[in-house]
């Protein structure tokens, strides 16, 4: 029997729907401020692991001619084409959460640089995270 492929979800555009909902708590006035901000993080370390594997694999059908649709009726190339409209909204969004996360977090004594704009004048020796000191000078 064949599958009727409106009944299913296609994974990976499933998946940046929870990252738009993790973006909307980073939106939301009612978190605490650096919530918002851990939240914002994460939706953009989540994309960078969805390109790295999710977009790679979809690349690597595309480029084995893999034509073959998924379950949900789509090919790794229409995946693809959703995926990059998907994921430029939601760009466009975190960089609107930031534009408005970068006042607050100066208003709160929280000073967020460009890394070029960072100088060797520190107090101490800090991790390439840059939260933590290595040790004290």
């Amino acid at each position: 029997m064949p599958l009727d492929a409106a009944l299913y979800l296609n994974r990976e555009l499933s998946l940046l729907a929870f990252f738009r909902r993790v973006l909307e708590e980073a939106h939301d006035e009612r978190n605490p401020l650096l919530e918002r901000v851990k939240f914002l993080s994460i939706v953009n370390s989540n994309l960078d692991e969805f390109f790295m594997v999710r977009v790679a694999g979809l690349k690597q059908q595309m480029a084995a001619g893999v034509m073959e649709r998924s379950v949900d009726g789509l090919t790794p190339a229409e995946q693809l084409t959703r995926i990059h409209q998907v994921v430029a909204d939601l760009v466009q969004g975190a960089r609107e959460v930031l534009s408005q996360l970068l006042p607050l977090l100066a208003e709160a004594g929280i000073d967020v640089r460009d890394y070029t704009a960072l100088t060797d004048q520190r107090p101490w020796p800090m991790t390439p995270v840059g939260l933590s000191p290595i040790s004290p000078t």
